[in-house]
């Protein structure tokens, strides 16, 4: 049986562009369809496209999905995950609140 976590799970099968459930959902700002496939247990620390799944809710200001993502913690999303998010947000708005989620040390919030 797979294992949820394994790449080849259908929760983290990538479409035929190489793009996963996750990344879908939160590319879209589906907020629902992300806490689903957290809450089944897929594979948060994939990357498609070179960025994470809180990176691209960020890079696109879905800041719904962003918050969510914020609450689960370290294990499920890594702080390498939410600092790169932070420099992709798409707002000063969105990289103060993801810099004061996780006590970012270092962040001073400014836009890129």
């Amino acid at each position: 049986m797979i294992s949820s976590k394994d790449d080849e799970h259908i929760l983290n099968k990538k479409d035929p562009i190489g793009l996963t459930p996750l990344y879908q959902a939160s590319r879209h700002g589906n907020v629902v369809m992300a806490r689903f496939l957290v809450e089944n247990d897929c594979n948060t620390y994939m990357v498609c496209e070179g960025e994470s799944c809180i990176e691209v809710a960020a890079r696109w200001n879905h800041k719904e999905v962003v918050d969510y993502f914020l609450t689960l913690d370290k294990e499920a999303m890594p702080t390498s995950h939410v600092r790169k998010a932070h420099n992709k947000a798409a707002t000063r708005d969105m990289q103060v609140s993801i810099a004061n989620a996780r006590s970012i040390s270092g962040c001073d919030c400014r836009l890129i």
